[in-house]
């Protein structure tokens, strides 16, 4: 087994690249180059404050059409974000849902329009999104080790 590389904070592609090339380890490889790639990119975006937030939202019921992950949010008739996540809650009895965005669109009790890939709209209201069990009541256990 070859040995551990160190970590190194004065690294560049090239230096990595090589370092990668001369690994036997295909993981330790994968490791060493991604320490980099992408990460001039995230320390970009790191920087500055995303327009958007992920935020949870419900509907009473699912349209029809339906929507789906990667359906768009929209704001005045200009793309916001998109869903990322979309499901019927049998134990809530309503459609629940994560997606991204608009900040200024982000508070509990607010609304954002979902635009469905037939270009029908519906508008959700945003939640909080532990969408059940907030206060995890149905997950702890008492002293005894019983369900509570």
């Amino acid at each position: 087994m070859g040995s551990a590389v160190k970590m190194r904070t004065d690294y560049s592609a090239a230096a990595l690249r090589r370092l990668a090339k001369g690994s036997k380890n295909a993981n330790q490889s994968r490791r060493l180059l991604s320490f980099f790639i992408g990460k001039r990119s995230l320390e970009i975006r790191g920087k500055t404050l995303s327009n958007r937030k992920l935020v949870g939202f419900s509907l009473d019921r699912m349209p029809a059409p339906g929507l789906q992950e990667s359906n768009l949010v929209v704001k005045n008739g200009q793309i916001a974000g998109f869903i990322t996540s979309i499901t019927y809650s049998p134990t809530l009895s309503k459609v629940t849902g994560l997606a991204y965005a608009d900040r200024a669109d982000a508070n509990l009790g607010g609304h954002i329009m979902l635009r469905s890939s037939e270009g029908s709209q519906h508008q959700a209201e945003v939640v909080d999104p532990h969408f059940y069990d907030p206060d995890n009541k149905r997950q702890g256990c008492n002293t005894n080790g019983h369900f509570n």
